[in-house]
């Protein structure tokens, strides 16, 4: 596995409205960053010029970069870390796993990469189960909700070829389109009648502060600055679950700004995570999915 940091300078003699949270640097400054670390030069520039570097977050490089940029009196936070109260340097993280990674894993975190379409917010609080909008809807075997969404759908054909595997755990919720004649949207909604033991995880709030503990009301995210985030679990609670091929995360995680009113359920979602054989299963069927091994820990 390796975890990667992702920089973005910004030069002061360019602005495009309202960009106060990022920290910027003069051109003097920026030839000493080029002079001092000249691998900047080798890494691909903005569409705007503006100049980038990727590197390993426990590089010497890496480390030796953040403490110039301290030295220089700069200000810096990580997509995923703080939010701003002034201006700072925005520093994504993103995790990338190899073969070996992934061969080694147990089981593994799902995520569908494409968009099947977007839950109607309204229609499903008055319901009271999950309503899509047609304006989105897309044929496709498998995709998600939305960007906020941690739902997962699939077709009816698929999910007849998942029934038929009998995988264990796997359970999928018929779902209706909005109108004035709601009718099923001929896709299902993936889930389980297995639920795992808490994470082992960090929590964070809406601030990114650090939760003391799971909650139900408000933001419940994984708090961690590289994506994907890394779910960890004690290996001895995982196995006395016992056997499963899809269960879901005890925790609803998602982001509820405090200004949100209606019910936080329908802005947050277990996490789905699936065994060796389901993460098989659909590499051969060559679906569209992001697949994030899971930590156990002895």
């Amino acid at each position: 596995m390796r975890e990667l940091l992702d920089f973005t300078f910004l030069p002061a003699s360019i602005r495009r409205g309202d960009e106060s949270s990022q920290e910027r640097f003069t051109e003097v400054e920026m030839n000493d960053l080029l002079e001092k670390f000249p691998v900047i030069k080798d890494c691909p520039r903005t569409l705007g010029g503006n100049y980038t570097f990727v590197g390993e977050a426990d590089s010497e490089v890496t480390k030796e970069l953040i403490t110039q940029m301290e030295a220089m009196g700069k200000r810096f936070r990580f997509n995923r870390g703080v939010r701003p109260d002034g201006s700072s340097i925005a520093i994504g993280g993103c995790r990338k796993f190899d073969d070996t990674d992934m061969a080694e894993a147990e089981f593994f975190h799902i995520y569908a990469s494409d968009m099947v379409a977007r839950e109607n917010h309204q229609a499903t609080m008055d319901a009271g189960y999950t309503v899509l909008s047609t304006e989105d809807f897309k044929r496709i075997p498998l995709g998600h909700t939305g960007p906020q969404a941690r739902q997962i759908l699939c077709s009816e054909i698929l999910w007849r070829d998942m029934a038929a595997e009998g995988f264990k755990g796997l359970t999928g919720q018929e779902v209706m389109f909005a109108g004035k004649n709601p009718k099923f949207a001929e896709v299902r909604m993936l889930g389980s009648d297995i639920v795992l033991p808490p994470l082992q995880n960090e929590l964070r709030g809406y601030e990114y502060e650090v939760l003391e503990g799971y909650r139900k009301t408000g933001t419940v995210e994984i708090s961690d600055v590289f994506f994907p985030p890394l779910l960890q679990y004690k290996r001895s609670e995982l196995e006395e679950v016992g056997e499963f091929d899809v269960a879901i995360t005890y925790e609803r995680l998602g982001s509820v700004p405090p200004s949100y009113q209606g019910d936080v359920d329908r802005l947050r979602f277990p996490g789905i995570i699936c065994s060796r054989r389901f993460k098989d299963w659909c590499i051969s069927k060559k679906l569209k999915v992001m697949l994030v091994p899971v930590s156990l820990e002895d």
